[in-house]
């Protein structure tokens, strides 16, 4: 028995001389290969799709290192803001430093208006607390910056027993 192979679009089927026709094993291995190519291709947008809403849908705020803060300390175009409570300032601060806690950064902006035009640094214990402060502020026009680690990360002058 002769098979002659016929390429149809991306099936190929034997056409045989005893006028049957029957798919080939190549038009199967197409067959496989292609989905498998969708798939793969499939798999690569919905990823990218995944990474794009990440890098896209999440705000990341301005962030400044304790190392580079630490000689800004002195310098008039920053201002530096403690958003910690009352009685943490009071233990251990930054010199020359106000506090608004957290909590109270959204009933208490109108007082920063006099550091508008500052750059203002925002710093809790950590890094974690002040990140949202300094959305807010930069939300409502200040030009704020998030201190990486904190006090925890601060290396610079402090004040203690205010």
């Amino acid at each position: 028995m002769n098979i002659r192979l016929l390429e149809r679009s991306s099936n190929i089927t034997c056409n045989c001389y005893d006028g049957s026709k029957r798919k080939s094993i190549y038009s199967r291995i197409f067959s496989f290969v292609g989905q498998s190519v969708d798939l793969v291709m499939l798999r690569y947008l919905s990823m990218l799709f995944f990474v794009g809403l990440v890098f896209w849908g999440c705000k990341q705020s301005a962030i400044i290192e304790s190392e580079k803060a630490i000689n800004l300390l002195h310098n008039n175009e920053y201002y530096f803001l403690d958003v910690r409570t009352n009685r943490e300032h009071i233990v251990k601060s930054i010199p020359d430093t106000e506090c608004i806690p957290v909590q109270e950064i959204q009933k208490r902006i109108e007082e920063l208006k006099k550091y508008k035009s500052k750059k203002i640094i925002v710093y809790c214990r950590s890094g974690n607390r002040s990140r949202t402060p300094t959305e807010i502020l930069n939300e409502n026009g200040y030009n704020a910056f998030n201190l990486i680690g904190g006090m925890n990360g601060w290396k610079g002058e402090i004040e203690t027993g205010k």
